[in-house]
């Protein structure tokens, strides 16, 4: 694949403002996401689905992910470590599958509980199902989290610093993220209607 033409680059020095406001945006959601996860981990008056857990630590580590290269100290670098730019891009292209898969998870929880909570056993008391639940969004960004860091590593001069993180000058590994993330929306519609309107709902005849 070609890489992005040079005309489209962005400098990370000419808009300063922007990447404080995007830092400032990315760490007040890792910050607020991981106070709501801890205080329902220490608090024995909240009681939450095991799958919201998942669900609030991914999309923490989704914000911590963007905000690397500020960590690092190289947010204001042209040519920060290729190192943590490699890392970086493979973890922006890889976690937008944590946070899909995590959310489906979470999704397909409540939708049981709303409408099996009376008639059937809550999915807690199949261990199988609920571990499955909650490793499989984890295993599959592990995978993607592997693949893109070998790719980058292989071919580091495809990583650049495009002003506020890193990316791989590539097409593919955008696209094989943006297909699964659609894939998965696409899936939780459904399950939202169910929501809005009940399974058990007969309409009348006309």
């Amino acid at each position: 694949m070609n890489p992005v033409p040079d005309s489209i680059e962005f400098k990370p020095s000419s808009s300063k403002t922007i990447v404080s406001l995007f830092i400032g945006l990315e760490l007040s959601g890792a910050i607020g996401m991981a106070v709501i996860l801890f205080t329902a981990i220490f608090s024995h008056q909240v009681k939450r689905l095991a799958t919201w857990y998942t669900f609030c630590a991914s999309w923490t580590i989704s914000c911590l992910s963007y905000s690397l290269l500020f960590f690092a100290g190289e947010i204001s670098s042209p040519e920060p470590r290729k190192s943590i730019c490699v890392l970086q891009a493979a973890l922006i292209y890889s976690v937008p599958t944590l946070t899909a898969s995590s959310t489906l998870a979470l999704l397909v929880h409540s939708w049981y509980n709303v409408h099996f909570g009376l008639s059937k056993p809550p999915l807690e008391s199949n261990p199988r199902v609920i571990v499955t639940m909650l490793s499989a969004p984890f295993l599959l960004w592990i995978l993607l989290l592997i693949g893109f860091l070998s790719s980058g590593i292989k071919s580091p001069s495809l990583v650049h610093n495009f002003g506020l993180y890193c990316t791989f000058m590539q097409i593919l590994p955008a696209k094989i993220s943006s297909l699964f993330v659609i894939i998965t929306t696409f899936s939780t519609i459904p399950i939202q209607g169910e929501f809005i309107i009940p399974g058990d709902l007969v309409m009348p005849e006309l």
